[in-house]
């Protein structure tokens, strides 16, 4: 499964630490380069390694070289994949002409700036003599390092008309920003028939006009994505006819429900179901 979500708890995202961003855009990234999470992983287990040989006075230069072999070439596998995304959906973004606010996404930080300044074999070369020089000065001095490397890395968002910067916009632009992400990664992310693409929307509707709901969906709706979208009013998706199926939530209990108009119809249940793949739920 290729899973995307939004929840409320992410509104939240770009004022909140860089670590919150960072996930966000790894998770992202993770769903075109099958191999990301796997060095993540590999880079902060390695890190962890690390760290815990400082903590432990371990003075062992062949393996805190290991270490940092792995943490060089994964570091800046990672950073690339990212900035390969950030490019992506940048071109996307300024090809549109959407009703959501279009984002600019930029990423900020000492490895970011290598990457780009250079090849990768020299990003890893500097980020490889990065290392070694921290580890010389905890050598020396006994202070813990603090090193440079993707953990590091912020993710910075800004509103592409005006250059303001997400973290200062308002609740609502912040929403949009968001979901403008989203629809943006739809459109980049590969749509392999051997995967199940989901896309998962919690109150996603809040904050946006009718106008802005009514975009949403078409988008959602030409995306070939499954998508599950919760709302607490009915009346949101009323316009939507019988490209969806509506549950209702009550007492632990899912079972299909009717608008007043009579929104669907028993014969079209059949139909529904048949193209399940490609409704909004």
């Amino acid at each position: 499964l290729d899973i995307t979500w939004l929840t409320p708890s992410m509104d939240g995202v770009f004022r909140g630490p860089p670590s919150e961003r960072r996930r966000f855009l790894d998770r992202l990234v993770s769903i075109i380069d099958s191999q990301h999470m796997f060095r993540c992983s590999s880079y902060e287990r390695a890190l962890r390694d690390r760290s815990r040989l400082f903590r432990e006075g371990v003075n062992d230069t062949i393996w805190y070289e290991s270490l940092e072999d792995i943490l060089s070439t994964n570091g800046i596998a990672i950073t690339a994949a990212r900035h390969d995304f950030v490019s992506r959906i940048n071109l996307i973004f300024s090809e549109g002409d959407d009703l959501f606010p279009v984002p600019k996404l930029y990423l900020k930080g000492e490895i970011d700036d290598w990457l780009r300044s250079g090849a990768a074999i020299d990003a890893e070369l500097l980020f490889k003599a990065s290392l070694r020089e921290s580890r010389e000065t905890w050598g020396r001095t006994g202070k813990f390092p603090i090193t440079s490397g993707p953990n590091r890395s912020d993710l910075e968002v800004y509103m592409y008309n005006n250059g303001r910067i997400a973290s200062e916009c308002s609740t609502g632009e912040q929403k949009a920003l968001l979901i403008s992400i989203i629809l943006g990664h739809l459109q980049i992310a590969p749509n392999n028939r051997s995967q199940v693409r989901l896309l998962l929307l919690d109150e996603v509707v809040a904050h946006l006009d009718g106008e802005r709901i009514s975009y949403l969906f078409d988008r959602i709706l030409k995306s070939d994505t499954q998508a599950w979208i919760t709302g607490t009013d009915k009346k949101i998706f009323s316009d939507l006819g019988e490209l969806v199926q509506i549950f209702s939530v009550d007492n632990a209990k899912i079972s299909p429900i009717r608008f007043a108009t009579d929104l669907f119809q028993d014969s079209q249940t059949s139909h529904r179901s048949n193209n399940f793949g490609k409704s909004i739920t």
